[in-house]
């Protein structure tokens, strides 16, 4: 069992990540591999006392031997930029097996997780404005109900919906979205 407590400090999101039956606290930052200064020890030693009281009222029979070793960075793939922090913690919580991640990210497969997820939310049932962005999407649809998106089939992740990969590869072949094979013929 693992629990994910993400961080923004500074405009920077992080997460601390608990392998509850190791009782190892992790640190996923795609910025730092250790910590920079002293406010950040100062919330990595918090962090881990506000956890270890959590586990106390979460899983009252918890033996709590053997926690409280400091947070441990953990060597993960780091951000290009400023700004692809919270893209990365989503993926960290995603991808992360207790010890590390599934498998190894470069830019090209942070693009395309940015594009998924950025699919995945505009056609979430929970998007009020899901319906008029699949309009404009297919506007051959105008004047007709938009169908609530079953998921019938198992997906990977709680994230990613059956249409999906669909989706993203007709968007990174830059086809223009439509029926039939009209839009085969004008490639």
């Amino acid at each position: 069992m693992r629990w994910f407590i993400p961080i923004c400090n500074r405009q920077h999101w992080y997460l601390y990540a608990l392998h509850i039956s190791t009782k190892n606290l992790f640190v996923l930052d795609s910025m730092h591999s250790e910590p920079f200064d002293d406010l950040r020890r100062i919330i990595d030693d918090y962090a881990a006392k506000i956890i270890k009281e959590m586990l106390k009222i979460a899983i009252l029979k918890c033996d709590l031997k053997g926690y409280g070793k400091p947070c441990q960075y953990l060597s993960v793939p780091k951000q290009p930029n400023n700004n692809n922090c919270g893209l990365f913690l989503i993926m960290f919580m995603q991808e992360w097996n207790g010890g590390s991640l599934k498998q190894e990210y470069d830019n090209k497969t942070m693009a395309k997780f940015r594009r998924q997820l950025v699919i995945n939310i505009v056609l979430n049932p929970c998007n009020t404005e899901r319906v008029n962005v699949l309009k404009k999407i297919f506007p051959h649809l105008q004047g007709r109900t938009i169908p609530k998106r079953g998921k019938k089939k198992e997906v990977e992740s709680p994230y990613t919906a059956p249409n999906t990969r669909e989706i993203t590869r007709r968007a990174e072949k830059g086809k223009r979205f439509g029926r039939g094979k009209k839009n085969e013929k004008g490639k």
